[in-house]
């Protein structure tokens, strides 16, 4: 059990900092992201084509996240939606090969010589 003084707000945050310390892993919420995938570049083309047609696409920023007075985190602030015309995707010509994907095959995603950048 881990006993603090209620009276003390240091010895607070640093109980409530042992108790949450000792998670063995991450929490469930907390996904790590798979990278970019064909399927990620096959929306992506399917967007910048309907911004060739003047469909813009629209998107989620996700909300600030905001911090207690001790830096760690207590919430998240409210998302905004945007819309914008989409302008592709660049990718390495190493990619390219990774994902199958030959030059031109998906309109909007260009392919770029690895050895430019």
């Amino acid at each position: 059990m881990i006993r603090f003084d209620p009276d003390d707000p240091d010895e607070t945050r640093e109980a409530v900092r042992r108790l949450f310390a000792n998670t063995a892993q991450a929490p469930r919420d907390v996904v790590p992201s798979t990278g970019l995938t064909r399927e990620d570049l096959e929306r992506q083309s399917a967007a910048y084509v309907r911004s060739e047609q003047g469909q813009p696409s629209t998107g989620t920023i996700p909300g600030e996240i905001l911090l207690d007075p001790d830096g760690m985190p207590v919430g998240v602030g409210p998302s905004r939606t945007v819309t914008a015309s989409f302008g592709g995707t660049f990718i390495t010509a190493a990619q390219a090969e990774q994902f199958g994907i030959a030059p031109d095959e998906l309109p909007g995603i260009f392919i770029i010589d690895n050895e430019e950048y």
